[in-house]
This record gives structure tokens, sequence and C-alpha cells, in this order.
């Protein structure tokens, strides 16, 4: 499966890889609770300019959790941006309570924005688990 990764800086590097978008019924109860999607986000990329996540309309997105810097990094606990806090907030994106509690854990997000799911960080981008879930 080929996909493009693109690095956002906030407080840890956001990787996203852009899957080629499939057609997925979505269940309307997964989504029911979400206040939002992530298209409502612009976030910077790891050379400090704004991209707006609706650019990526109509593709699934994994997106990653990376660190820009190393050493424990502490802006983890301090410095969540606006985008992480959705992601790990079910009451506002209607699917998944899990925070990144590491590098690499990542998030599914579907072709309309919504969040489908959580991966933790031992969860390898190609793994079977996770390819199947792309391709619902």
């Amino acid at each position: 499966m080929k996909f493009t990764v693109l690095a956002l800086a906030a407080a840890a590097t956001l990787s996203l890889a852009f899957i080629a978008p499939k057609p997925t019924p979505m269940n309307p109860t997964e989504t029911a609770a979400a206040t939002g999607t992530i298209y409502d986000f612009t976030v910077k990329t790891i050379d400090g300019k704004d991209v707006k996540l609706s650019k990526y309309k109509g593709k699934k997105l994994l997106i990653v959790n990376t660190a820009s810097k190393c050493g424990y990094t502490p802006q983890y606990k301090d410095d969540a941006t606006p985008l992480y806090k959705f992601l790990a907030d079910k009451d506002k994106n209607g699917a998944v309570s899990e925070a990144p509690s590491w590098n690499f854990c990542k998030y599914l997000v579907d072709e309309k924005g919504h969040v489908v799911k959580f991966y933790p960080s031992k969860v390898k981008p190609l793994s079977e688990e996770l390819v199947a879930d792309i391709t619902k």
C-alpha cells in the first residue's frame, strides 16, 4: 500500500499519511456525539507554515504523533495542541478517548474528517489490523 507522509509541527511533530479514499458507510452512532471534525483545525508544518486540514477532505488520514524534540518531550504533558486535545476527547470527536502516550501513537480519520480509531505505538502503519481498518 502506498501513501505519502507530511510532517507537521505542533507541540510534537504531526505526521499524516494520506490514503486513497474508498467509500465507507459510516455508522451514525460512531460519531453522533462529535462536535466537529479534524477539518476544523489548522496546524503548522515542520517548516512553520499553516496548513488547513480541510485541504484533505475526501481522504482517509493516519495522524501519527512523533516527537519534534526528544528527551522525554515534556511538551506532551504541558503543550498539547488543540488538534491533539480534540483527537483524545471522545466528547469532541465522537469515537476515541485515548491520548498519545508516546511517539508513533496513531489516529485513523475517515474521508469525512471523523476520528475512527486510536492505535498505540506498537501498532505498525502497515500492520494487518491497521491496513484492514483502512481498507474497510
